[in-house]
């Protein structure tokens, strides 16, 4: 059994200090062939076992250091008619200068999938507002319908991981299954579907749902095609900041704004795929 006098003697080894003669009456009184009179110096003890605690203790592993300005890439995908492609195609290049000047520090890219006049016309990645009909570099054309697995298979086969594809719409003509296999691909590659459904098509909302949730990201049902205007500021800043977006945001008075906040609050936090902005 180790006694006091051990400790101490230990703990100044770990420490390279020499004692001071005298200083430790257990020893003295031991070679003296005596009786102890009396314990060393509680304060003198304390001293030397924190001392040693502290000598002993691996030092602390520090955070690992998290790279400033990260690239983001968000995806809009959105539906439309015929009769309403020039409103669309406008509305998409707002929305596009909205999210821009929301990521001031151009940490933020940008693709716009738009399904009109029958076909899906697919833009490049950039860092600027574009025109989804004059910018196409990818479209495909079939009897007017969606062409959302496509589009999806499109996003997934990217060199680089997409961080959210937002859907936006009213209709949804691909066969449901295959859309979520796809998803399920890009769910692994740390992509999230935020899906923005308006209308009372109940086939195409069920399926704007599916998707986000088999992506792990979120659905709401908009009261009106406005409420997409909205509803886009959180997402962006919850894709380039979620902590701090989610905590800076007070209890939004608008219903779609609040429904969209009250789920986000329920996801973990993105996956960083570590893009810096200086990445070419």
């Amino acid at each position: 059994m180790k006694t006091i006098s051990d400790v101490l003697t230990r703990a100044r080894l770990v420490l390279g200090i020499e004692e001071e003669p005298g200083a430790n009456p257990l020893v003295a009184a031991k070679k003296a062939g005596q009786p102890a009179a009396r314990l060393p110096d509680k304060a003198r003890t304390a001293e030397i076992l924190e001392r040693a605690r502290v000598a002993s203790s691996p030092p602390p592993v520090p955070p690992p250091s998290q790279p400033q300005n990260l690239l983001r890439r968000v995806e809009i995908m959105m539906t439309g008619s015929v009769s309403r492609v020039g409103v669309v195609r406008n509305a998409l290049r707002d929305l596009q200068a909205q999210l821009i000047r929301q990521a001031a520090g151009g940490n933020l890219q940008l693709r716009t999938t738009a399904f009109l006049d029958g076909c899906r016309h697919t833009t490049p990645w950039n860092r600027s507002p574009i025109d989804v009909g004059n910018s196409t570099t990818a479209w495909h054309c079939f009897q007017g319908a969606t062409r959302y697995s496509e589009a999806l298979a499109y996003s997934a086969n990217e060199g680089e991981p997409i961080d959210a594809i937002v859907m936006f719409g009213d209709r949804f003509d691909d066969n449901l299954s295959h859309a979520l296999g796809i998803a399920e691909r890009l769910q692994k590659q740390g992509t999230r579907i935020y899906a923005f459904h308006v209308g009372r098509n109940a086939r195409s909302r069920h399926a704007y749902e599916q998707l986000a949730e088999r992506t792990g990201g979120a659905f709401v049902q908009l009261t009106d095609q406005q409420a997409f205007a909205r509803v886009m500021p959180v997402i962006a800043d919850y894709v380039l900041r979620p902590a701090e977006a989610l905590q800076a945001l007070p209890a939004p008075k608008d219903a779609d704004t609040r429904a969209l906040v009250d789920r986000l609050k329920l996801l973990p936090p993105p996956i960083d795929h570590l893009r810096l902005t200086g990445r070419k």
